[in-house]
């Protein structure tokens, strides 16, 4: 057979055979078609199938089919394909048109059209990665994979959307359509893709994948953006509002996919840029271009992206370019980023930081800078970042301060944030809280901050800030709790800072300005070596003003001020030399001195303390005041606002000696008019110069307050020249001057202020002296002063030994009173004492020493002053014994000054003392009304003195014991004082103590005297001369009296020492006319033309004035010429008769009527006399007469006046006359008869007749005690004979005494002798 035939039975068996296939195939078909419309009969099973097939639970909401073409079409909807963790599968419809014929070929279900719409695809690639992981990836979704790749030939997706859902958020890709191709291996897609919420432009994308199994495919994805609005999609991410916020997104994008796995992604960037309003301000972030490159994308959990330099510009400014790099292992991400630009940050915060205030405190700092090598780590939930920074700079914002060319480093780990700080050659800004910007040459820190659940904490360490200014360090610790304020910790410590540049770093709103003006104007100079910085409270307490131990807070600034020049006040002097130390604590400042000079008062110690910043801001300055010398306390006040009241009282007090206590200022930062200064201030044994009245002050104790000008003292002990006071000092301003009144207690013992007295004048007073007194300083506001003094005592306790009237007895009180006023130059005293005593002066300051001065001794009235010192007395009575030496004593007083430190005396000399004295004693001499007026002359002080008694001048020459003085007197009249015998009865102590006055006091005298009595001797003109001729000797020498034809002279001394006081004089008186002299002194004279002479010598115990009878020893030598006694009547006169010779004279009278009535005759008298303690003896006392002579035997106590003489009186028997004349007295009728006869005759007569003189002087008793006769024969013409016969007793008329020691005198003749004075 034929190939041919062969060839056509085969082929005819094959026609037939496919004919009957296809017939048959035409039946099936035909009944497929016929079954078709109930194919929703079959979902179940077709469902089941599915599942089974894909196992997976499918579920098929509704089933429908159809032919159309070639084959049937199916139409499923609300299908599920596949329900897992990782996947979600749902399509709303499925169109699916079979290739019939392909089917059967591949024997599996080949589709020609497959059309999903409404597809939702849900992928958690967190979890899909980790299945493929672990291999435990469903099975279905890689049947499913095959379907869509292997089985489907196309498909579309229309408005399908596929969710990236994971554990923190989900991202939607709306697919509006998709078409995919599978042919073969290689499978290929187009379509637009809309991110959900983009309003505009959808992603254009593109496949190209080759390969039939997912893990052999290969191929690259393309997506293209352009003019993409992503904004929407950025809504959660953006803090702008949307309708105010626009976008553009343009880039093209491949994606390489190898093996199954995306490989590699590149990005190129086209233009893009978002921009938003910010209240009204436009701005825009642009990236131009660049691009990104993304490998290792074989998973979600690694990848590696880096991308070219990315140019990046906000507002039209270009930024730095920058590139970034990343990388995701797993869980870990790691970034880097070249170069971040903060130039921007300010604008660019407002898209995305949704808070105002976070806003507004980026876009006040305004940073600019760069960030470089940043390096990011994200694990798990875990970031870390490290990241260089490199000039930044910031300005101040929200209480940050604005830093310049900062740079350092950052690292960020496990919410532990690490920051290394440095700069150099910028500023820290603080604005408005700090005058100016605080520069450094370098700034360092390290900061940490830790992120926690419960907040966050921040500490910065080894903070640096070094400058020419200033070298700070210190450490700083935020802490941010989640429900409380945020606190802050900060310790620094502030080096080398000069006190010029500390008005840079006061912290201004919190001193606030006054503090802060106070203080610039207050540091002038310094410089604080050392400070430190405390702050430990919330931050949003701050300014704290709480107490230190309380809750809000403490903030302290603590610093050390060396060398400094301190201000404290405008208005008060500078302390300088300034060590202190100042502390800032809280709401209060407080400024410690540690040393210092303020105008020479060292201010260790002084505070000046604000306890409230944010208050009143009184700024109060304590300083202790050590042993500070006054006179800085003085110039102090003198160059401050207290130096018209508090200054100018110091000035006139002239404190020296250290003193102590505190000084404080209240200083009203907001009102420094209201400013208070006050203080106390200690004297401890300080001295004070009061200015005027001029007067020192020593030993001053007691404290002195002061407030503004009102100054007081409660009580304040000093002494003054060495006496204790008492003072209480008030002062405060006036209207018109400043007021100090000063209370003044004084209780001097004599001890102390006897020294005051000049030593001369220290005898005279004693007891205590005690007085008050009252000063008022005025210290005018016109620059002028005055003052006024009032002091009174009633002096009680003093004893002033003084003359009469003004001796003062200790117990005894007479007012004293003085008042004192004065200005700056000069002052005016008044003082009295009682009505006795009163000064007047004028004080000249500069001299200090009384320009006018009156002293008034008694009731006398003060003339008008005049330039001197005048003294003025007007006395009832006064002693020169106790005036001259007291006299004396002041006017040497004036030129030795005063005792007390030889100060020299207040008053001059005096150039006049005027007065009357009712009565002067001089040594027991009276003168009566005197007047006087002693006037100080070139080379003498002349006393012109009239009396009744006296009248005369008187020159006391200055040296007082040299020159001594001059009396020449026209007449003087003394007598003896009444009653001066009395000065017997004072003790011998009293008489010691006064002759000791006035022997220290008896200068050298040269006397002359034209017409001088005592009592009636009348001694005419006088001279004598007195003179110390050895220290214990006084000499009256070349003492002459002389009148008419009498002369006096004596030679005398006293001897005055400290065992024995004795007077002795000598001398001689002569007179040619005793019974004339004796009528001088007022006596009638027995002794009748008879001269004498008298030589005497006499001393006695004391001095001359001391002279007393009963004391009196010495010599008398009495010798008397010629004449006769005669019985004188003593009607009207005494008779002068120390030897009763008148009773002698009228007993002869008597008995011998006819021999001696014209009286008893005798050639002389003469006599011895010896006085021994007032007693006068003789023993050859004889009168030698013409009749007769007579003896004398016997004394007479001169003091007591009382006589013992026995006399013996012989009658001259052999004298014619005599004889005749005797015998005539005894027989007269026989005498004339015997002389008329002229006869002889012999008569019995008397020839001795001897007498007993006793009693007084007043009251003398004569008797005859014994009587001798003889026989006298007598003729006419033969003298007188004797003739002896027997001694007989004599007949006496008168009474015999029962004793029988004679007859008295007849009581008429003892009558007339009381008279009798000796």
């Amino acid at each position: 057979m034929s190939v041919s035939k062969v060839l056509n039975l085969w082929l005819n068996r094959l026609y037939k055979t496919l004919a009957i296939l296809l017939v048959l195939i035409a039946v099936v078909i035909s009944a497929l078609r016929l079954m078709l419309p109930y194919a929703h009969n079959y979902r179940q099973n077709f469902q089941e199938y599915l599942s089974d097939t894909y196992q997976s639970q499918i579920l098929i909401g509704s089933l429908s089919m159809d032919w159309q073409g070639l084959g049937p079409v199916l139409v499923a909807n609300n299908v599920s394909l596949l329900q897992s963790d990782a996947v979600n599968v749902f399509i709303k419809n499925i169109d699916i048109h079979l290739d019939f014929w392909a089917s059967i070929r591949a024997r599996q279900l080949i589709t020609h059209d497959f059309t999903l719409a409404g597809a939702k695809v849900v992928v958690d690639p967190e979890l899909l990665l980790e299945q493929q992981d672990n291999n435990s990836e469903p099975p279905e979704i890689g049947k499913l994979t095959d379907l869509f790749l292997e089985q489907i030939e196309r498909f579309s997706l229309r408005n399908s959307q596929i969710i990236l859902q994971t554990r923190e958020h989900s991202s939607t890709f709306l697919i509006s359509y998709l078409d995919w191709v599978n042919k073969d291996s290689r499978h290929q897609a187009k379509g637009d893709v809309i991110l959900d919420g983009i309003t505009s432009n959808n992603l254009k994308v593109q496949l190209d994948i080759n390969g039939s199994d997912s893990e052999e495919m290969s191929g690259q994805i393309f997506l293209a953006a352009n003019q993409v609005n992503i904004t929407p999609w950025l809504a959660d991410v953006l803090a702008t509002e949307i309708d105010n916020t626009d976008s553009v997104l343009n880039f093209n994008a491949w994606l390489t996919i190898k093996n199954g796995v995306a490989g590699q992604l590149q990005l190129v960037l086209g233009d893009n840029e978002i921009s938003w309003q910010d209240k009204e301000v436009h701005h825009q972030l642009a990236i131009s271009e660049g691009q990104f490159f993304a490998t290792d994308l074989n998973n979600f959990n690694q990848f590696s992206l880096q991308s070219s330099p990315l140019e990046l510009s906000i507002d039209q400014q270009k930024l730095q370019p920058f590139t970034v790099q990343a990388q995701k292992l797993g869980s870990n991400l790691f970034t880097y980023l070249s170069y971040v630009d903060l130039s921007g940050l300010r604008h660019f915060s407002s898209l995305l930081v949704d808070n105002e205030e976070v806003n507004q405190l980026i876009a006040k700092m305004a940073p600019v800078g760069r960030l470089t090598d940043i390096y990011l780590q994200k694990q798990s939930d875990t970031l870390q970042l490290a990241a260089d920074f490199n000039d930044i700079s910031t300005e101040y914002a929200s209480g940050i301060p604005g830093v310049k060319h900062a740079f350092g480093s950052i690292l960020l780990a496990e919410q532990q944030l690490q920051l290394d700080i440095h700069a150099s050659g910028g500023a820290l800004d603080f604005q408005q809280h700090f005058p100016r910007p605080i520069p450094y040459d370098s700034l360092s820190a390290s900061v940490f901050v830790k992120m926690g659940d419960n907040g966050w904490q921040l500490n910065a360490q080894d903070i640096r800030l070094m400058s020419p200014e200033v070298e700070f360090s210190g450490e700083l610790a935020l802490d941010g709790p989640d429900d409380n304020p945020v606190t802050m910790s900060l310790l620094a410590s502030v080096e080398n800072v000069d006190a010029a540049n500390v008005q840079y770093y006061y912290p201004h709103l919190l001193m606030g300005k006054d503090l802060v003006g106070y203080l610039n104007e207050g540091i002038v100079s310094g410089v604080i070596p050392q400070a430190s910085v405390l702050f430990n409270g919330p931050l949003q307490g701050f300014p704290f003003t709480g107490p230190v131990n309380g809750h809000s807070g403490i903030f302290t600034v603590d610093a050390e001020l060396e060398q400094a020049h301190f201000q404290f006040d405008p208005l008060w002097p500078a302390i300088t030399d300034f060590y202190a130390n100042l502390n800032f604590t809280n709401d209060s400042m407080l400024i410690t001195a540690r040393g210092g000079e303020l105008t020479g008062v060292d201010v260790t110690g002084v505070e000046a303390e604000i306890k409230s910043l944010s208050q009143e801001q009184l700024l109060t300055v304590d300083a202790p005041i050590n042993q500070v010398p006054p006179e800085a306390v003085t110039e102090l006040m003198l160059l401050s606002p207290m130096k018209d009241t508090v200054g100018a009282t110091l000035e006139q007090l002239a404190v020296s000696g250290p003193v102590s206590g505190e000084f404080s200022l209240n200083i009203p930062l907001q009102n420094p008019d209201d400013t208070l200064a006050s203080g106390v201030v200690d004297f401890a044994g300080n001295r004070i110069a009061l200015q005027a009245p001029e007067m020192d002050f020593r030993d001053v104790n007691g404290r002195l307050t002061f407030e503004n000008d009102v100054l007081a003292i409660d009580k304040l002990a000093l002494n003054w020249r060495g006496l204790p006071l008492s003072l209480k000092v008030a002062a405060a301003d006036k209207s018109e001057y400043y007021h100090t009144k000063i209370d003044i207690d004084a209780n001097w013992q004599d001890k102390l202020w006897l020294k005051q007295l000049p030593g001369e004048l220290q005898q005279y007073g004693g007891g205590a002296l005690v007085w008050q007194g009252d000063l008022s300083l005025n210290m005018h506001h016109d620059g002028g002063f005055s003052y006024d003094f009032s002091l009174a005592s009633d002096m009680a306790a003093t004893e002033l030994m003084l003359p009469d009237p003004f001796s003062l007895a200790e117990t005894e009180q007479t007012a004293f009173s003085a008042k004192v006023s004065g200005q700056l130059n000069q002052s005016t005293i008044n003082a009295n004492l009682g009505e006795q005593l009163s000064f007047y002066g004028v004080l000249n300051h500069e001299q200090v020493q009384f320009s006018r001065a009156h002293l008034v001794l008694g009731d006398e009235t003060m003339l008008l002053p005049m330039d001197g010192f005048h003294i003025t007395a007007k006395l009832d009575q006064a002693k020169v014994s106790q005036w001259q030496p007291l006299i004396l004593d002041i006017l040497d007083s004036l030129d030795t000054g005063t005792g007390a430190d030889d100060e020299p005396g207040l008053l001059a000399q005096p150039e006049r003392i005027r007065g009357s004295v009712g009565s002067l004693d001089i040594v027991g001499q009276a003168l009566t009304e005197v007047s006087f007026n002693l006037l100080d002359q070139d080379n003498w002080w002349l006393l012109q003195l009239n009396a009744k008694e006296a009248r005369g001048q008187i020159k006391f020459y200055p040296d007082w014991y040299g020159q001594g003085i001059d009396i020449d007197a026209d007449f003087l009249n003394l007598k003896t004082a009444a009653g001066a015998e009395e000065s017997t009865e004072q003790s011998a102590q009293s008489i010691r103590a006064e002759n000791d006055i006035i022997f220290a006091n008896v200068p050298p005298m040269r006397v002359h005297c034209d017409a001088c009595r005592f009592d009636d001797l009348d001694f005419g003109e006088l001279d004598f001369e007195i003179s110390h001729s050895r220290d214990d000797v006084i000499e009256l020498k070349n003492f002459v009296s002389r009148r008419d034809k009498t002369r006096l002279t004596l030679e005398g001394e006293w001897s005055h020492n400290q065992t024995s006081s004795e007077t002795k004089m000598s001398g001689l008186f002569s007179t040619k006319d005793i019974e004339h002299e004796i009528e001088k002194l007022g006596f009638a004279s027995i002794i009748k033309d008879s001269g004498g002479k008298v030589e005497f010598t006499a001393h006695w115990p004391g001095g001359p004035q001391d002279y007393a009878l009963q004391q009196l020893n010495g010599d008398v030598a009495v010798n008397i010429d010629d004449g006769y006694l005669a019985d004188v009547s003593d009607k009207g006169l005494r008779i002068l008769s120390v030897l009763s010779l008148q009773s002698l004279v009228r007993k002869l009278t008597l008995d011998f009527r006819d021999i001696f009535s014209d009286g008893v005759f005798y050639s002389e008298i003469k006599g011895d006399f010896r006085i021994e303690q007032g007693v006068l003896y003789t023993d050859n006392t004889m009168m030698k007469g013409t009749a007769g002579d007579l003896t004398m035997k016997g004394n007479t106590r001169l003091g007591e006046e009382l006589l013992d003489y026995r006399m013996s009186y012989k009658p001259n028997l052999t004298s014619s006359l005599p004889v005749l004349a005797w015998i005539a007295t005894l027989n007269p009728v026989t005498f004339l008869a015997g002389i008329a006869i002229d006869e002889v005759f012999t008569s019995k007569v008397v020839s001795e007749l001897n007498f007993e003189l006793t009693g007084s002087i007043a009251e003398p008793d004569l008797q005859v005690v014994n009587r001798k006769t003889k026989d006298i024969s007598v003729g006419r013409s033969t003298p007188p004979k004797i003739i002896e016969t027997p001694e007989v007793t004599p007949e006496v008329s008168g009474k015999k005494k029962a004793d029988g020691q004679g007859n008295k005198l007849p009581i008429n003749y003892l009558q007339q002798a009381k008279e009798i004075d000796g």
